[in-house]
């Protein structure tokens, strides 16, 4: 349970009433604040039972970012570069940005000095502070505004090679 230990005062005697251990956790939760980055994720799938392992796969994502402002009602994720890479071929890329900036194929100016890389992702969720978010009654998340903004992103489908590596997955 979530308490701010300084709305329970002496008189209570250790016994908080449920009323209060609600308002508490949305005092508590509203005041609390974090900023987490992330640099990067990389994965790769590859198969180590050929006696020269084999990559097949790999998932890269770069520049995660959860910010929660403290006395504000509001999440906030951006995600700058996701990347899906078939090493197995020639031209390994499969899906990926058109123009995040980094590792873009499609951008020569990425690589100048005074270029800076735009998120591939923004979503940021707000709630009202008059409201509830989390109505248990009815199971409903109460939502001010949620906004989504997703840049262009281009893909490369390989059927034959895709299937290759689908009939590899299912033999292990």
């Amino acid at each position: 349970v979530l308490c701010d230990q300084e709305s329970v005062g002496p008189e209570t005697d250790g016994v908080i009433q449920a009323d209060v251990v609600i308002q508490d956790q949305a005092s508590v939760v509203n005041r609390m604040a974090f900023d987490v980055f992330f640099a990067g994720l990389h994965v790769c799938l590859a198969d180590t039972l050929k006696s020269v392992p084999e990559e097949l796969l790999a998932f890269t994502v770069d520049y995660i970012q959860l910010n929660k402002p403290s006395n504000e009602r509001s999440l906030h994720l951006t995600v700058h570069h996701i990347q899906l890479d078939d090493f197995g071929d020639q031209e390994y890329f499969l899906l990926g940005p058109l123009d995040s900036g980094f590792n873009s194929r499609t951008l020569p100016l990425s690589d100048a000095e005074d270029f800076f890389a735009v998120p591939l992702l923004s979503l940021t969720l707000q709630g009202d502070r008059s409201t509830n978010m989390f109505d248990s009654l009815h199971r409903a998340i109460t939502l001010k505004t949620f906004g989504v903004a997703l840049r262009p992103m281009e893909a490369r489908v390989d059927v034959p090679r895709l299937l290759y590596v689908a009939a590899r997955l299912k033999g292990w």
